[in-house]
């Protein structure tokens, strides 16, 4: 057990180890031949003397995200609570976007339980690695603190993407159904109570702000849609106007 072959075994054992939270009989056994090896203290001294060469490393000063973190959480717990809600709508639109953020969440969560469990175990193994590796390198206790700061902030920053990824996603979702709701056929109590408005108050047919608010809390839409809908009954009112005029010119 003291040449300097098997110290560089056990030595190497430990280096190439991706596993450290396990196998606990070939850790002692690792930590023996090295202990009970009478060149430990010079390989200890080699180390030493590479540290001696390496420039020191200072930690910058890392980013402030906090209020970023706190507003994608905020914005993710209102898209939540806003598809609960719709699932219980009585808008089969509404629904249908609820049960979209609840399937999406729902596999978010799934996924990110997996992220922490193997974050944990990251941050696990790296304490189990450093413990190892303390007994032929000259590693400090600032120098485990510096490694541990560095993995946890890397599984930070991969935490906070996986979050704005997933609050893109569900706007982008948001978004291309509100796209499939503008194009959706009004129901006829809509359409009624807007052509019936147009008719009446045919002298000035398109409304104002205000009477768009009212029209759309009436029939049940957006005041963009109500917008919308008095742009394209304009549209059909010239082309049908045209179409008449042409039609008269022939009958001359």
């Amino acid at each position: 057990m003291n040449s300097i072959d098997e110290l560089m075994k056990a030595v190497q054992d430990i280096a190439s180890n991706d596993d450290f939270t396990f196998n606990y009989h070939q850790k002692e056994a690792n930590e023996g031949a090295i202990w009970k090896n009478r060149y430990v203290s010079a390989l200890t001294d080699v180390f030493s003397d590479l540290k001696l060469n390496i420039p020191s490393f200072e930690k910058g000063v890392a980013e402030d995200k906090s209020i970023t973190h706190a507003d994608v959480d905020n914005k993710l717990n209102d898209i939540y609570f806003t598809g609960d809600r719709f699932l219980c709508s009585h808008d089969p639109y509404q629904r249908q976007l609820g049960q979209k953020y609840k399937d999406v969440l729902l596999l978010y969560q799934q996924e990110m339980a997996n992220f922490k469990q193997n974050a944990l175990y990251q941050v696990k193994n790296l304490q189990c690695c450093l413990s190892a590796q303390r007994l032929f390198r000259p590693l400090t206790e600032e120098d485990c603190q510096i490694a541990e700061e560095l993995i946890t902030d890397n599984i930070k920053s991969c935490e906070m993407d996986i979050k704005r990824n997933l609050l893109n996603y569900l706007m982008f979702i948001n978004l291309e159904h509100n796209k499939k709701k503008s194009r959706r056929n009004f129901s006829k109590d809509a359409t009624y109570i807007l052509t019936e408005y147009f008719n009446q108050n045919i002298n000035k047919p398109y409304p104002d702000d205000n009477t768009k608010r009212l029209l759309a809390a009436r029939c049940g839409l957006t005041q963009i849609q109500v917008t919308n809908w008095f742009g394209n009954k304009r549209i059909r009112d010239a082309k049908k106007a045209k179409i008449d005029k042409m039609d008269g010119n022939m009958n001359v």
